[in-house]
């Protein structure tokens, strides 16, 4: 029995609609002249047609309804049975993997955050390459809020587990808080690098990378902060840097410099006082990882500055009359 056979996803299920034939399984479209390639012999069992399209079809409602049931592992293992008929399909591809690191255990958040960052650009090849062009959008949006939900689920469990563990092993707990928000910020980078990459989509590059820019306490390097720096400055010449990792975000927004008597007096208490203690530095890094969040959504409000500003100017006059200096200050790494 001849029948049409989709090239894309291998479904029979094939209706021509106006002047084209449409695959009801991923509706890509064929020209008739197209059509005429897709012509098949397939098997039959009395008048029924054998093919993958009706078990496609049940891996797809099973996956994708332990997916929104966030039944990550059976999602995962139906997602993988499906790359299996279908080696170019793009929501298995990824959400194999996606489903996988969701649910990873804390040890392995950093090595699932990677695994998810590098099947990032073979998904959108299959989006390019495999999806009519008025889909890729709408399949591209749905990774970019994938890798969202990753970044701030993962984010969240992190800090939650430091917080824990800094009490017992503090050194352990400054190391993990680094790895995983290190891998939270390149998984942003390399989304923006291949939304460019595949689609053009240098505005929405822009924004994963500015995202990125604000979790600075990480174990990036000082290249790899440079590099980032530049991505965003070649799209927005206006872009000011931050001040390497060590930006004293709420203080800056409050006096309204990086450079300021009370800055330089707070800046010194962090390196020369809290970074010698484990339970400051435990400090420090959490509060890096969501001061830039709060100063983005009220630092230009006037009750931020209402709020903070007499209880800084209190603090500051205290650690300078206890010896600290207000003069120019270079911060130290550490």
């Amino acid at each position: 029995m001849k029948a049409l056979k989709c090239e894309i996803c291998g479904s029979t299920d094939m209706v021509k609609q106006g002047e084209y034939y449409v695959c009801q399984h991923c509706s890509c479209k064929y020209t008739a002249e197209d059509a005429k390639k897709l012509m098949v012999d397939v098997k039959v069992e009395g008048s029924v047609s054998i093919d993958n399209t009706k078990k496609l079809k049940n891996l797809y409602n099973l996956a994708r309804r332990a997916r929104n049931e966030s039944n990550n592992a059976n999602a995962a293992n139906y997602y993988k049975q499906i790359l299996l008929e279908n080696s170019n399909d793009w929501e298995a591809n990824f959400y194999s993997v996606y489903c996988t690191a969701m649910s990873c255990k804390i040890g392995q958040i950093s090595s699932a955050v990677y695994s998810v960052r590098n099947c990032i650009g073979s998904t959108f090849h299959m989006i390019k390459n495999y999806t009519p062009t008025n889909e890729h959008k709408l399949h591209y949006s749905k990774v970019e809020t994938g890798v969202q939900i990753l970044g701030i689920t993962m984010g969240n469990a992190t800090l939650n587990h430091v917080k824990k563990a800094s009490d017992t092993d503090p050194s352990y707990a400054i190391k993990t808080m680094k790895e995983n928000m290190g891998a939270n910020v390149r998984l942003y980078i390399t989304l923006g690098d291949q939304l460019i990459k595949y689609f053009n989509e240098s505005t929405k590059a822009l924004e994963h990378y500015k995202y990125a820019a604000d979790f600075t306490m990480t174990d990036l390097s000082s290249s790899e902060v440079e590099a980032l720096n530049t991505r965003i400055k070649n799209l927005d010449p206006s872009y000011i840097p931050k001040n390497n990792s060590s930006g004293c975000y709420v203080a800056t927004a409050v006096y309204g410099s990086y450079d300021c008597p009370q800055v330089w007096t707070l800046r010194r208490y962090r390196d020369n006082i809290l970074a010698t203690k484990w339970y400051g530095r435990i400090f420090i890094h959490t509060y890096y990882a969501i001061s830039p969040k709060i100063v983005k959504l009220f630092g230009s409000k006037k009750c931020f500055k209402n709020i903070f500003k007499p209880k800084l100017d209190k603090f500051v006059l205290a650690l300078n009359k206890k010896g600290i200096q207000n003069t120019p200050y270079n911060d130290k790494e550490w």
